[in-house]
């Protein structure tokens, strides 16, 4: 099983969560600085899905927060997608 996730909304919940919570003194992330650590981690590729850059995470740790983060937005807003 793997989740994908558009690397524009993928920034965007990485900046809110940074802004919610901290990370010591990181604010924010830039796309390019989240694309390179992305490229660091085997379980994740980007790749190109009807014109947008999707981020695949096959497998890991990343996986296993990112669905937490999907259960906790569909709580909060109501609803969710999910696509196999």
């Amino acid at each position: 099983m793997t989740v994908a996730i558009t690397v524009d909304e993928f920034l965007k919940l990485l900046n809110r969560y940074l802004r919610d919570f901290g990370y010591g003194k990181l604010e924010t992330v830039t796309e390019d600085e989240l694309k390179e650590c992305l490229r660091h981690i085997s379980t994740i590729e980007i790749a190109i899905k009807d014109g947008e850059e999707v981020v695949w995470l096959w497998g890991g740790q990343l996986r296993h927060r990112l669905f937490n983060r999907i259960i906790d937005i569909a709580i909060q807003e109501g609803e969710v997608g999910v696509c196999w």
